[in-house]
C-alpha cells in the first residue's frame, strides 16, 4: 500500500509523532509512506491536487483547507484519510479557545469529504461524528527505541518541562506552587526544553535549552520530574499528551492537570500524579522531590504502560488497520 501524508510541515512534532516516525514499522508490513510538505498558497496546492505522486490513500494531516482546496483535494485523493490531533474547530487558548466559525466550516467539509477521520482523542472524535462518515480513535505514539530503558533521574531537585514557545505560558498557571517548593526545597531548580526564554518564577532557578532530537532524550532523563500543567478549555482537550507520554518514556515520573487524556495516561499515584490546584501541585511535587523510591515506582509503571498502549509497536497496527480500512473504502 502506497500512502501519501501532506501536512504543512514535516518537521513539526505532531507530523513526525503521527506519521514520519511509523515509515520503518510500515515499510516491513510493505506500506511505504512518502511525507509530502503541503504549500501554503493556494495557486502551489491546486498544482500538487493536480499532479499528486502515485498511491492508494491520501492522508490530510491537521491541515484545515479552503473549500475549493477540499473539493479539488477530494477529486484528486481517490481515498482520503483526515488526521487530526487538535480541537481545530476552536482557537488556541492564547486567543481565547472559543470556537471558530471559519475554523468550523472547514473542519465539518473536511470531515465530509473524508473516507475516514482518524482522531488523535474521544474529545477530537466528538467533534468529527457529526459530519464525518467513519472516524478511528488512534492514539499518539512514542518510539520506545529512542528512550533506554531504566530509572531515570537527576541529583532529586530538577524539574522539567518540554514543548514550544505557544505552549510555555501554561506554565505560568503553576509558577505560584512553583516558587512554593522552591522555598521548602532550596536547590529546586526548572529545565525548560523547547520554550526559548524561559519563564520567570521567583526564587526558581530556570534554565533553558534549546530543543534538539539528538538531545531531548537526556535532558529528560537526567531530570527527576516531569510537568505538564494544562488550563481545561474547549482547545486543550483537544491535545493528545504528547510531553507526558515522553515524560513515562524516560522513566519519569510526572504531575499532569487532569486535563483531556492525561487524566488517562496518567493514573493518579500509579504511573504520576494528578494536580488541579496551587496546594495540589506544591504537594505532589514536594512528595515526589522527597521520595526518590515513589519516582523509581511511579517512573518504571509509566514507562510499561507507554510500552502497552502508547508505544510505536503499540499503536502502527491501529493506524495500518485505519490506513487499510480506508484505503479499501471499508472506512
Amino acid at each position: 500500500m502506497r500512502v501519501l501524508a501532506l501536512t504543512d510541515d514535516p518537521g513539526d512534532p505532531s507530523a513526525r509523532y503521527r506519521l514520519v516516525q511509523f515509515a520503518p514499522a510500515a515499510a516491513r508490513d510493505g506500506v511505504a509512506i512518502e511525507v509530502v510538505r503541503l504549500p501554503r498558497r493556494t495557486p502551489e496546492r491546486a498544482r500538487l491536487f493536480g499532479a499528486l505522486p502515485p498511491h492508494d490513500l491520501v492522508v490530510l494531516h491537521r491541515v484545515l483547507l479552503a473549500a475549493g482546496e477540499t473539493r479539488q483535494l477530494r477529486r484528486a485523493a481517490g481515498r482520503l484519510a483526515y488526521d487530526v490531533d487538535d480541537a481545530l474547530p476552536f482557537r488556541p487558548t492564547a486567543e481565547g479557545a472559543g470556537r471558530s466559525s471559519r475554523r468550523s466550516a472547514r473542519f465539518r467539509r473536511l470531515c465530509e469529504a473524508a473516507d475516514l477521520v482518524v482522531a488523535g482523542n474521544e474529545w477530537i472524535a466528538s467533534l468529527a461524528r457529526p459530519d464525518a462518515r467513519a472516524v478511528a480513535v488512534v492514539p499518539t505514539a512514542v518510539d520506545l527505541a529512542r528512550y533506554p530503558a531504566g530509572p531515570a533521574g537527576g541529583d532529586g531537585r530538577a524539574l522539567v518541562w518540554i514543548g514550544q514557545p505557544a505552549t510555555a505560558p501554561y506554565l505560568a498557571a503553576i509558577a505560584r506552587a512553583l516558587g512554593r517548593v522552591a522555598r521548602e526545597r532550596p536547590g529546586t531548580r526548572l529545565r525548560v526544553i523547547g520554550a526559548g526564554d524561559a519563564p520567570l518564577v521567583p526564587g526558581l532557578e530556570v534554565e533553558a535549552r534549546t530543543w534538539a532530537e539528538a538531545t531531548e532524550v537526556k535532558d529528560l532523563r537526567t531530570a527527576d520530574v516531569g510537568l505538564a500543567p494544562l488550563p481545561d478549555d474547549p482547545w486543550t482537550r483537544g491535545k493528545c499528551g504528547l510531553r507526558l507520554l515522553q515524560y513515562l518514556a524516560a522513566s519519569l515520573p510526572a504531575v499532569a492537570s487532569p486535563v483531556g487524556v492525561q487524566s488517562g495516561i496518567v493514573r493518579d499515584r500509579e504511573t504520576g500524579r494528578l494536580a488541579a490546584s496551587e496546594d495540589e501541585w506544591a504537594a505532589a511535587l514536594g512528595d515526589l522531590l522527597g521520595d526518590p523510591e515513589a519516582r523509581r515506582r511511579l517512573g518504571a509503571a509509566g514507562r510499561a504502560l507507554v510500552e502497552e498502549r502508547y508505544s510505536v509497536a503499540a499503536v502502527w497496527p491501529q493506524v495500518r488497520a485505519a490506513w487499510t480500512g480506508a484505503a479499501e473504502g471499508r472506512g
